[in-house]
């Protein structure tokens, strides 16, 4: 008696629309954790820069490129490798539902997010904490309406 194989190509674990997120809030929180000092240590040097050698004493300057520099830190890193020093030490990358590199729009589309999930001013990081831990694909908010999972790579 033959038994009858299947020999499709095996899909993505992402095509299948299981991708591989469990087990990553730890790793995300020590992602997060590194390249918030990153990005907050280059948006101290600019405010400093621009204290010393622009404008001193214009605060709102200041503050203005302090922010966007920690901004801009997300952008070109995600957007060039589809993640930054911290999700790569920590073994993760951010991909889209067909597991390819996540695009210019997707990684616009988690940066501005971050503005209301990662925000000091109103809650920290709380906001990304309870979304990551409550959905079964470990998304932020800004995972969610970009359509990207951060995963094992």
């Amino acid at each position: 008696m033959s038994v009858a194989t299947d020999h499709r190509p095996a899909e993505s674990s992402i095509q299948r629309g299981c991708p591989r997120t469990q087990g990553t809030v730890l790793q995300r929180y020590l992602a997060a954790a590194l390249d918030n000092s990153v990005a907050l240590l280059l948006a101290m040097a600019t405010g400093i820069a621009v204290d010393r050698y622009v404008d001193a004493g214009n605060r709102p300057l200041q503050f203005s490129l302090a922010v966007a520099v920690y901004f801009i830190y997300f952008l070109i890193v995600e957007g060039a490798w589809s993640r930054t020093p911290g999700k790569m030490l920590t073994g993760l990358k951010v991909v889209g539902r067909d597991g390819s590199p996540c695009t210019t729009r997707q990684v616009l589309i988690r940066t501005l997010a971050r503005l209301i999930e990662v925000n000091p001013l109103l809650l920290g990081a709380l906001p990304a904490a309870i979304a990551i831990i409550t959905n079964k694909h470990r998304q932020r908010l800004g995972d969610r309406v970009a359509k990207t999972f951060v995963v094992f790579k």
